[in-house]
């Protein structure tokens, strides 16, 4: 029987349909969310924090409903008895057993209360970074860090309140993993830095001419649809932070992105990001739909595959060898042909910065690491939130070597902390570690991928992770995942590899 095929066990279908039940009201949530993001007007923002606190409490109490208790039950003694329990069956009762004893350890005014405030605080960080002002944020921002810390009591933790957050987004994956996977990368990337700045700066301004933004528009949906990605179970917006979400269904799977003129690659690299999540969603067996298992099984299994499609191809030569002379197209008083090298070579500089989402591939993961120090810190009591941009300000220094100009291009870039998200970005630097790794299997069972791709044979690398990852969604664990994809456990070598390959250090 196929991996992700259920058994028509009854037991298996009761649980089934008061999943859906779930499943849909979480489509309706992630719908209000997406709106708030691109198209609600800011007037709304008090209700709309109500509309998101009740669809979240009517969420939580039929995930912990007697009933789904009951129906649980019966699944386990069924997937813990029978030989004809499927790998979906199984995984169904594993995912539905963590969220469901993650949720009846929450009070349901706890998880109202955090989804009202998480919606007032996204409102006031967006006053906060357009105006550059981190005190409009900060009462805000003390709260959520209260609440996260309350949320990792009702958890419960072992050594650091910062382990339950982890689990959230990343099941299976301690703290002290974690923090072996940074070591091994801080000694990888430091000195590669070093190395690399003593090199001749690469002239960047070809990214920075003029471009009109409607034409940038046109030309990021087109390579959208090159890419793979279904318009007909999607669609591209802007908004202030480029994100991708499931309405509830893998055929409801929205994109963002954001522009600017003056700069052709702020869109073109988080279109491609976004894709990423959006094809692996859109890529997981219909017959998991409205289930638990439907979507991906972890953060940093989903940022694997927006990193992939990021860096390993979208950076990649092989593929603007294909897509560059239709980048020409729509800008031909900006760009000529003779001038991909330098295109290919612009996108790929290595130029520390401030910001995290523009930040090239060997410097990416020294932001995570200085926003996982701080969490780690906020969570322990190390230190407050009004050392924040201090903290940050040093820690920029130390792992750069400069420090912001503002708040706005230091801790208040990032959206994570207004939606309450503590925990999330560590799953940003396992993504890239998965994402080397999964390149390199890809690589090993096609030699002339890169050949393919440069002939616009886009469809090769989705088949592959179709096959590999896509189409389990959380059937398997990540870990179990990674070694069915890759035939290893995860491990930095991977990436390390690939930085001396791409960088030369």
């Amino acid at each position: 029987m196929n991996d992700c095929t259920f058994s028509t066990d009854t037991r298996i279908q009761t649980l089934r349909t008061l999943q859906e039940h779930i499943i849909l009201l979480g489509g309706a949530n992630a719908l209000l969310g997406w709106d708030q993001e691109t198209y609600m007007p800011v007037q709304a923002a008090e209700v709309r924090s109500r509309q998101l606190g009740l669809v979240s409490v009517l969420i939580h109490e039929r995930m912990i409903a007697p009933a789904m208790l009951e129906a649980l039950k019966g699944a386990e003694d069924f997937v813990q008895t029978s030989s004809s329990a499927t790998d979906a069956d199984k995984g169904l009762v594993r995912e539905t057993r963590r969220t469901y004893d993650l949720a009846t350890k929450l009070p349901t005014a706890f998880v109202q209360e955090c989804s009202e405030h998480d919606s007032r605080a996204m409102e006031s960080w967006k006053k906060a970074r357009s105006e550059n002002t981190f005190s409009i944020w900060a009462e805000d921002f003390a709260k959520t860090v209260a609440l996260c810390k309350q949320k990792a009591e009702y958890f419960g933790y072992t050594d650091s309140p910062y382990s339950a957050l982890l689990g959230e987004y990343e099941p299976g994956t301690s703290v002290d993993e974690v923090k072996n996977i940074f070591t091994a990368l801080k000694q990888c990337i430091e000195p590669a830095l070093r190395t690399v700045a003593t090199r001749q700066k690469v002239d960047t301004s070809i990214l920075h001419r003029t471009y009109p933004i409607a034409q940038q528009q046109k030309f990021n949906e087109h390579m959208a649809a090159c890419l793979g990605y279904s318009f007909h179970a999607g669609r591209l917006d802007v908004s202030t932070h480029p994100f991708s979400t499931n309405i509830g269904s893998k055929f409801d799977c929205r994109i963002t992105t954001r522009y600017k003129e003056d700069n052709i690659w702020y869109a073109i690299g988080s279109t491609i990001h976004e894709i990423g999540h959006a094809l692996y969603e859109q890529g997981i067996a219909d017959s998991l739909e409205g289930s638990s298992i439907g979507g991906g099984v972890s953060l940093g299994i989903h940022e694997s595959q927006s990193r992939l499609y990021e860096n390993m191809i979208g950076k990649s030569v092989a593929f603007w060898q294909y897509m560059y002379p239709q980048l020409v197209e729509h800008f031909p008083t900006a760009l000529s042909l003779d001038e991909q090298d330098a295109f290919v070579a612009a996108i790929n500089a290595v130029e520390p910065g401030f910001i995290r989402t523009e930040a090239d591939e060997l410097s990416y993961n020294l932001h995570i690491i200085l926003r996982f120090e701080i969490e780690v810190a906020l969570m322990n009591g190390d230190i407050s939130v009004h050392d924040v941009p201090t903290v940050w300000n040093q820690k920029m220094q130390q792992y750069f070597g400069f420090v912001p100009k503002s708040d706005a291009q230091g801790c208040l870039q990032d959206v994570h902390w207004s939606m309450g998200s503590l925990g999330y970005f560590p799953t940003y630097t396992l993504g890239n570690v998965y994402s080397a790794q999964l390149w390199q299997a890809m690589q090993a069972q096609h030699p002339d991928l890169s050949t393919k791709i440069s002939q616009g044979d886009l469809v090769l690398p989705l088949m592959w992770l179709r096959s590999n990852v896509h189409q389990y969604g959380a059937v398997y664990t990540p870990k179990e995942l990674c070694m069915r994809a890759t035939g290893a456990a995860l491990s930095t070598n991977a990436l390390e590899a690939y930085f001396r390959n791409k960088f030369g250090v």
